[in-house]
């Protein structure tokens, strides 16, 4: 992972999901691009490190530059696109689930994948695009059906997955990347996180891999105990006040008591 980009921390407002700040959420996502996306989408996601007043931004992708200083924004732009398109069908899907976990998992991955509130970043070949903010960004545009003459790949190499193009675009193939290669100009514990990361997402082809992470086992108990809790006070509230009273009549019996002696 490389530092490509950082930016100040009072220059944009942090968007947040959950109580929480939206960045931090990002190895909950990444998981998800990992397990549910094609293996080209698992490095779109630059990741933000907060470095005294500023957000430093590491990727994977080698010799990103901010998209509008590239010589053809449109390419990078269609990239975005195709990536957009695809996590709307894979939203689409998990809209079919109807509880709790789905739903916040459909916020967060609106929230996140929000054109308005991403940047992107491009070498050419690859996108990485950063977010968690509110950049109010409008230079991501979607690319004009009437002017595809303006990519400069050859229309035969074209293919796009929105059905609504003639003639798909096909992105460069992406050369192989391997995580444990991490460049010398970051931090010790950076290049630690990073390995740590690699180890536990295992990105393995041959590993089956989930439609999505389920929540763990303490979080579903501590749900069920409070559904328990609100269910039984609806039933018996009236056990609650006749306890009430009982707790009542014995201090007011102890009192007697000891005025008695």
């Amino acid at each position: 992972m490389k530092l490509f980009h950082s930016t100040p921390t009072d220059s944009y407002l942090p968007l947040s999901h959950e109580n929480a700040y939206l960045f931090v959420h990002y190895d909950k996502i990444v998981n998800f691009l990992t397990f549910n996306v094609d293996k080209k989408y698992r490095h779109i996601l630059a990741k933000p490190i907060k470095n005294n007043y500023q957000i430093d931004w590491y990727s994977a992708v080698d010799g990103l530059q901010a998209n509008h200083l590239t010589s053809n924004p449109a390419l990078a732009n269609q990239m975005y696109w195709e990536f957009y398109h695809f996590m709307q069908e894979k939203i689409s899907e998990l809209a079919v689930r109807n509880d709790d976990n789905t739903r916040d998992w459909i916020a967060l991955l609106h929230k996140v994948f929000n054109p308005t509130d991403n940047v992107i970043y491009t070498n050419g070949t690859a996108i990485s695009i950063i977010w968690g903010w509110k950049f109010e960004n409008n230079d991501i545009i979607r690319p004009d059906l009437s002017n595809r003459q303006m990519l400069d790949e050859p229309e035969q190499e074209k293919e796009f997955i929105d059905s609504s193009w003639k003639e798909p675009f096909k992105p460069t193939q992406e050369k192989p990347n391997n995580d444990n290669e991490l460049s010398e100009d970051i931090p010790v514990e950076l290049k630690e996180e990073w390995i740590n990361v690699s180890e536990e997402f295992n990105f393995s082809e041959q590993e089956e891999l989930p439609v999505i992470a389920e929540p763990i086992k303490e979080e579903k108990k501590r749900r069920g105990f409070l559904v328990f809790l609100k269910d039984f006070a609806s039933k018996y509230w009236w056990l609650l006040l006749i306890l009430l009273f009982a707790i009542i009549l014995v201090f007011f019996i102890k009192s007697l008591n000891q005025y008695s002696f």
